[in-house]
């Protein structure tokens, strides 16, 4: 087994797909990893480190191996292994799960020699919320929908009780502002009275979101629904 190898490739994000939007997961980018080819030999480890932490969802990977024979290879985060990759001599594709905040990703080449040819990490950016688009209506039923899909996530780290007490008010105060602002716009004082109540709603549930904040993987959801809030506070002004 050859000496450990790190390799620290300090490289510029390229190739961000996209303007976010609210149906197409619009707190993920796609990075592009790797600008060429590189080659990892058996115990070598080849390290991607990122320009900051970001939450690294998945790791699309294309890869073969560096020569005819069978090669396998690990793919770590914060020092914890989150995939282990079979190559034959072809070049499969492979997903990768991450789901955490890290600044760096790792491939350890375990036998033979492992060839990567494209690395693309989806990640977000917490408290990152996109812009109005200069196409949409309103405002306020972009914030809303926003709510309701940030609402969703975090269901998945809530308790029974957490459902009942804050998710299911904030759900449905999200709905009624959301079709009040589609159906009426956000200048309609029929409207207005919803509006105010999410925001209420989101300012309540404050200590709700001081305890998600402790869970690392609904940080960014948190810190998403909370820039949202702000959003609505600068709109009723």
């Amino acid at each position: 087994m050859k000496k450990q190898l790190i390799l620290f490739l300090f490289f510029v994000l390229v190739a961000i797909k996209g303007q976010a939007s609210v149906n197409e997961g619009e707190y993920r980018q796609t990075i592009n990893l790797l600008t060429y080819a590189q080659n990892v030999n058996e115990g070598e480890t080849l390290s991607l480190r990122f320009d900051k932490s970001y939450f690294v969802h998945k790791l699309l990977i294309q890869a073969q191996s560096g020569n005819n024979s069978d090669t396998y290879a690990e793919v770590s985060a914060n020092g914890d292994i989150k995939g282990t990759l079979y190559l034959p001599g072809q070049d499969p594709h492979y997903v990768v799960t991450i789901a955490e905040n890290t600044d760096s990703i790792e491939f350890t080449t375990i036998d033979n020699k492992l060839k990567l040819l494209s690395i693309k990490a989806i990640v977000s950016i917490p408290g990152s919320i996109p812009d109005f688009p200069l196409n949409g209506a309103s405002k306020m039923a972009y914030y809303s929908s926003i709510c309701l899909k940030l609402i969703n996530e975090l269901d998945n780290y809530s308790s029974y009780e957490d459902f009942g007490s804050y998710l299911l008010p904030l759900r449905k105060a999200a709905a009624k502002s959301l079709a009040y602002a589609e159906a009426r716009g956000d200048l309609s004082t029929i409207g207005r009275p919803y509006y105010e109540a999410l925001l209420d709603t989101l300012d309540g549930s404050q200590p709700y979101f001081d305890r998600m904040m402790e869970i690392s993987s609904a940080y960014e959801y948190v810190i998403n629904l909370m820039t949202a809030r702000e959003k609505i506070r600068q709109l009723l002004r």
